[in-house]
């Protein structure tokens, strides 16, 4: 197993709501710190009454899995490898001198679209790496309880000593840590419905047409936003299959992450797409080498 990561850092400055343009005045990782003095936003970037946001985008996996084969009973195949990918996408204010002391530049939040206004986007591109790929599973990872929600564990804590009492202790003796990690994931899992049929998440999936890519893209609700916070993790799970290519010709499968945020209320698919405007090595991205 080898796990690789990559995050990077984009002060983004939306030009437009309604067209979605935008320039990116910052791009690099998280530990190069970024200072805005007050006489830069007078230079053409950090212009005072631009609608600035900084965003955060990382993404983390398996960048040398093993091939799984092609199989009908893919619970029963023991050669059957899966593996996550998990991508983390925050917002903020970067820290301006405001036009007042304590005044926000720019209520960003409250700008988006009502409904599903943020897109988190991965797109699948195995070029010529002749290498195929299965999508196993999704989800959208929160740490509860939020400001109007209850845990997990006081919702179903009675339960589970239920289970503990009709014998999981006897199997967490044969498998150490199988209770803590299925509480941990049942309980870090966001509901795709919520009160009163509220659609917190849901899952798209298209084709790219620029890249000509597939892609797996989560669609959130801006009042997941209000809930949990404005740093977003999520994962995907993936299976490999067919027969790798010569390694020495690099032929990978690239796995690319592509954030957005919806502002124009007369079209649900105008997003603003920093990502964009950046090169093919920018992006925030993994190469994976399946064996």
């Amino acid at each position: 197993m080898s796990v690789s990561s990559i995050e990077r850092i984009l002060d983004v400055a939306v030009e437009d709501l309604y067209t979605a343009e935008c320039s990116v005045l910052h791009y690099g990782p998280p530990h190069e710190k970024v200072i805005i003095a007050a006489d830069s936003l007078s230079d053409g970037g950090y212009k005072e009454g631009k609608r600035i946001l900084r965003w955060y985008a990382g993404l983390m996996g398996d960048t040398s899995p093993e091939i799984s084969p092609l199989s009908v009973d893919v619970a029963g195949d023991k050669n059957y490898r899966v593996y996550r990918y998990d991508w983390v996408f925050g917002i903020s204010l970067p820290n301006l001198p405001g036009p007042e002391p304590g005044k926000l530049w720019w209520d960003w939040q409250k700008a988006l679209t009502k409904g599903t206004s943020v897109a988190v986007q991965l797109l699948i591109l195995p070029g010529d790496s002749g290498i195929a790929y299965t999508c196993v599973a999704t989800n959208l990872n929160v740490l509860p309880p939020s400001r109007d929600t209850q845990t997990w564990w006081h919702k179903h804590g009675s339960g589970v000593i239920d289970i503990v009492k009709a014998g999981a202790k006897t199997a967490e003796e044969i498998y150490p840590g199988m209770i803590t990690k299925a509480f941990s994931a049942l309980s870090n899992s966001l509901e795709a419905r919520g009160k009163w049929r509220r659609t917190n998440w849901f899952i798209y999936q298209f084709l790219d047409s620029d890249s000509q890519a597939c892609a797996v893209e989560w669609l959130i609700n801006k009042k997941v936003l209000k809930q949990y916070g404005a740093l977003l993790r999520g994962s995907l799970v993936l299976a490999f299959h067919g027969a790798a290519k010569d390694t020495a010709s690099q032929k990978c499968i690239r796995l690319v992450l592509r954030p957005q945020l919806g502002f124009n209320p007369r079209d649900e698919l105008s997003h603003v797409v920093p990502t964009q405007k950046l090169k093919d090595a920018e992006q925030v991205q993994l190469e994976i080498l399946p064996a």
